[in-house]
């Protein structure tokens, strides 16, 4: 059985048939389309940017450590508050024991 030749082995046929493929016409302002959804799509929050930005700036050697130490001073700001107002509290239970003991039951 003879094999046929193939279109792509045939330089003038591929010529003719690219000639023939027919291309469809792009819709009006297509490419000024694609560019405004490109810039729509980069700028789509504001808030997006900004926390980009910051984590960007937060990643560097000298800003991560000044931010881990105030993250470090504001908790054991934090937890000294809530101590003491833990300890208030508890101390206002003691006294009200002491003072009025079958008053709490």
């Amino acid at each position: 059985m003879k094999a046929s030749p193939s279109p792509s082995a045939d330089p003038q046929m591929s010529a003719w048939l690219r000639a023939a493929r027919e291309t469809p016409a792009l819709p009006p302002r297509f490419e000024q389309n694609v560019w405004r959804r490109i810039r729509d799509s980069q700028t789509s929050s504001p808030f997006t940017g900004w926390l980009d930005q910051f984590a960007a700036w937060l990643v560097k050697p000298r800003f991560a450590f000044a931010a881990s130490a105030a993250l470090l001073l504001v908790g054991f700001f934090l937890g000294a508050t809530e101590g003491i107002h833990a300890a208030r509290q508890e101390a206002r239970t003691n006294y009200l024991a002491v003072v009025a003991p079958h008053s709490l039951r």
